[in-house]
């Protein structure tokens, strides 16, 4: 349900209670149709078990609130968020609560189609370190998936990073509706990140240190011949191959292709990490994403 009004205080009433009420009014007009019918309990079956849940959508001046409801034995209502639609399109911050409240909706699509046009569907197992990451397996024959929304994801860079053996596998790339769902191989079991490498030393998943680097400038250094750069080089996004694992397969792999593009168009974003993540001079929020990055980040790793 959605309410539209004008400014705070240019009204009778307020936004908020208004549809409350609203909401309030309509469910007993449902339940009061439904008495007339002469219907009894017994009867009314699964009817009495939904509870009316919605969505309250109350958009006010350059204002937006966004609440739930439900009734049950009473009426219950909670706030989720506001938040303002007048800000700068280069202020991310503005909308900093609706994408805080959204991420924990977005595991709805269930389904993916690959290049071929064939639908995959999968179920969702768990969501990693309260990011827009989840892992999740095909449902036909459990086929272990990594599934990420993003608002920028470059996918022509990732399948040539995978064709030059430096990148998970990525089964598709499609819009949900705002956002970008990105479904790839799960390689977990095969390689741990290199910042849990660093930082777990003597265990099962260490690589030399200077081994993984060589190959990570290898494999950035054939990006930039296909015309891709990466732009967010760092331990935490590169993943080594276990001691247990293949040795046909490759010693690192990079993943977190969010900011990558092609050279001379890819530029960071405008909220970057400068104070924890140490990143060459001129790499600033809205600024040229440079080979030159990628290989000074590679060097630091």
């Amino acid at each position: 349900m959605t309410k539209i009004k004008n400014e705070v205080s240019a009204g009778g009433g307020d936004p908020y209670f208004e549809a409350i009420h609203y909401y309030q009014e309509h469910v007993c007009i449902v339940l009061a149709a439904c008495e007339r019918a002469e219907i009894t309990f017994e009867d009314k079956g699964d009817f009495w078990k939904i509870n009316f849940p919605i969505v309250l959508v109350l958009h006010f001046g350059p204002y937006v609130d966004i609440a739930v409801a439900t009734f049950a034995d009473k009426l219950n209502v909670e706030h989720l968020t506001s938040f303002s639609v007048h800000a700068h399109p280069t202020n991310t911050q503005s909308d900093a609560p609706l994408r805080s409240w959204a991420t924990r909706l977005l595991p709805f699509h269930d389904y993916y189609a690959d290049a071929e046009g064939h639908r995959h569907e999968f179920e969702y197992l768990e969501a990693l370190e309260d990011k827009r990451l989840f892992r999740a397996r095909t449902k036909v024959d459990g086929k272990p998936l990594y599934v990420k929304f993003s608002t920028r994801y470059c996918k022509e860079a990732h399948r040539a990073a995978f064709e030059s053996g430096f990148a998970p596998k990525l089964y598709a790339a499609e819009k949900v509706y705002d956002w970008t769902m990105i479904v790839m191989e799960d390689k977990s079991a095969d390689y741990t990140s290199l910042w849990d490498a660093k930082y777990n030393k003597g265990g099962k998943h260490w690589t030399a240190l200077e081994h993984v680097r060589a190959k990570v400038r290898d494999g950035l250094r054939s990006l930039h011949k296909q015309g891709y750069v990466h732009g967010d080089v760092r331990d935490v996004n590169v993943l080594v191959r276990n001691a247990t694992a293949p040795k046909t397969q490759p010693a690192a792999l990079l993943v977190d292709w969010d900011w990558a593009g092609e050279k001379s168009s890819a530029r960071y974003p405008y909220r970057m990490n400068l104070v924890d993540v140490k990143r060459p001079d001129d790499a600033r929020p809205g600024e040229e994403i440079k080979e030159a990055h990628d290989m000074w980040m590679a060097d630091r790793i």
